[in-house]
């Protein structure tokens, strides 16, 4: 998506008092943060979610983001944070996640994490229109609109991972190189994590959209640890 690379371009070349970086240490917070929140995943009886080696794997995982670009970013980029204007569009909201401390919000980080964020809100977008209450369709409707629904998460993800590789020529201009595949996949599953938390906390009835998230990111990093 031009508009978040473009945003992105502005942030990093910002002329405030702490310019942009590089990441020293890999992404050693997000790996933390996810390894908190596995907590909270693992009290969920209610749903099956393997989380056993998880936090080995993205402290491995976390490492291929030393030397990547490190900015501000919006920190809670969703479809809900852009508006539309005949051919243009409009970032708004940069408070960040609601539940993050200011420090939090306003540390530096890597630009992945918007990237997650979107992409999680297509998951978002699709699985709404599945919840519970949905379910007294009849099954010839509710195959339907699951086919549908399925065919709109790949093709919508697989539209904005092309565009955004693409403005950012192959993430060269982030610094990842090959690594941006399973970093991005590592920020999913943190952002899945916190959607879990936050849930928990305010949508009960919607937490097993962030867990079955959760479950596939855990599912692919599990899979590359494999191949490793």
């Amino acid at each position: 998506m031009r508009t978040l690379e473009a945003f992105e371009i502005v942030v990093a070349e910002s002329t405030d008092h702490e310019p942009k970086g590089r990441v020293r240490q890999g992404l050693q917070r997000p790996a933390q943060s996810i390894i908190a929140d596995v907590q909270i995943i693992a009290g969920t009886a209610d749903h099956e979610v393997a989380i056993s080696g998880i936090a080995e794997h993205s402290r491995v995982i976390a490492e291929h983001g030393r030397g990547g670009l490190s900015i501000r970013i919006h920190g809670d980029f969703h479809l809900g944070q852009i508006l539309v204007s005949q051919s243009d569009a409009y970032i708004i909201d940069f408070e960040g996640e609601p539940l993050r401390s200011l420090e939090q919000r306003r540390r530096k980080t890597t630009p992945l994490r918007d990237v997650a964020g979107f992409l999680r809100s297509l998951d978002y977008a699709s699985a709404s229109f599945d919840l519970p209450d949905t379910n007294a369709s009849p099954q010839t409707v509710r195959e339907r609109r699951e086919k549908l629904l399925t065919q709109f998460r790949r093709e919508s993800t697989t539209a904005f991972l092309l565009a955004y590789w693409h403005s950012v020529k192959g993430a060269q201009r982030l610094g990842l190189g090959p690594a941006k595949e399973p970093l991005l996949n590592l920020m999913m599953l943190e952002k899945a994590a916190y959607e879990i938390s936050y849930e928990a906390a305010n949508r009960p009835n919607w937490l097993a959209i962030p867990l079955r998230g959760f479950a596939a990111a855990a599912n692919r990093l599990r899979t590359r640890a494999r191949r490793a």
